[in-house]
């Protein structure tokens, strides 16, 4: 997992992914942008993550729990 930290170019990143995906879930967008390829997506809520990693066209597996 890559950690981006909280500088204002993450912030500015995130604030760009909300858009694109027309979402206002900042956890989703921030993990969105820490998620590759094949990475595995738990969460309790995938329908939102896809959105977000599909707007990001990432192609990353996601699984609900």
């Amino acid at each position: 997992m890559t950690c981006l930290g909280r500088g204002a170019g993450v912030l500015e990143r995130i604030g760009e992914l909300l858009a694109l995906a027309g979402s206002a879930d900042v956890i989703d967008a921030h993990v969105a942008l820490m998620t590759a390829p094949a990475d595995l997506v738990l969460t309790s809520d995938p329908g939102d993550i896809r959105e977000v990693l599909q707007a990001r066209r990432v192609p990353a597996r996601v699984q609900g729990v």
